[in-house]
């Protein structure tokens, strides 16, 4: 019984779908429309309960951000997760956009339903789930993998490694971002975003060189219509360049910009 011991939420809806609404407990799932209460119940096999959770910490589903969001779709998908287990818990929810693995746990969770999590999905999880391991690889080294790499795991893994370093990978900051810009929606992901706040969060303006503040600049002017997402790290910034930031062809970026300034 103590591999089924653990509790989960979870919604997903589209436009034009009847979604999915999956509630479970110690072993027992309620499942149905996501726009009903889940009121069908079914208890999966121990085999299945265990390959769910193997699946769950493949994907390093602990570590997910609070929030996925990609800005500007409008109709597309939803969906929302709560897990608690044992000492660990986890809430994560998006809106158009979602981690890498995302798909892997849906599949599990359909296949709890179903009647059948497959040893596929895990070893598909695993592969993904190398995205949020550990790396040793240095701030230089990462820089290089970014900058040459198409793969979107192992760019996930770059970008979670960077985050780690924190102020120390300030100098990525430039192939970070045009990473980003060459490679757009792609690599605009709530992972990059986390990354470069990571990076600049502990760093103060001084710290920063004055290629990062290039580079971050170039950045915000030229992810126009989206300069929402470039607020965070440009409140630091905007008092060492309102002056050009008043040239941007945007007038939200021009408000947020005198906005941080005036909050310094």
């Amino acid at each position: 019984m103590a591999r089924r011991r653990g509790k989960f939420e979870y919604h997903w809806w589209a436009f034009r779908s009847r979604g999915l609404a999956v509630i479970a407990d110690d072993g027992h799932l309620l499942h149905g429309d996501a726009l009903f209460s889940p009121s069908k119940e079914i208890a999966p096999s121990d085999a299945d309960w265990s390959l769910f959770w193997q699946i769950v910490d493949a994907l390093h589903v602990w570590e997910w951000e609070k929030q996925f969001l990609q800005r500007n779709v409008l109709d597309a998908y939803h969906w929302r997760l709560r897990i608690q287990r044992e000492e660990r818990s986890v809430e994560s929810e998006g809106s158009n956009a979602a981690p890498e693995g995302f798909a892997a746990l849906h599949a599990a969770v359909q296949g709890l339903i179903d009647g059948g999590v497959s040893k596929l999905a895990l070893r598909k999880a695993v592969k993904v789930g190398r995205a949020f391991e550990p790396s040793n690889a240095s701030v230089e080294e990462l820089i290089g993998t970014l900058q040459v790499s198409r793969d979107r795991i192992e760019r996930e893994h770059v970008l979670r490694a960077l985050g780690r370093f924190g102020p120390q990978a300030i100098a990525a900051i430039p192939a970070l971002l045009d990473a980003m810009k060459r490679d757009r929606p792609k690599l605009w992901t709530p992972v990059a975003e986390h990354a470069l706040r990571a990076i600049l969060d502990a760093a103060t303006p001084a710290a920063i060189p004055n290629e990062s503040i290039d580079a971050i600049f170039r950045a915000a002017w030229n992810l126009s219509p989206e300069p929402e997402v470039m607020f965070g790290l440009l409140a630091k910034l905007a008092p060492l360049r309102l002056a050009e930031f008043r040239q941007h062809p945007s007038s939200l970026a021009v408000r947020w910009a005198e906005r941080a300034c005036a909050s310094m």
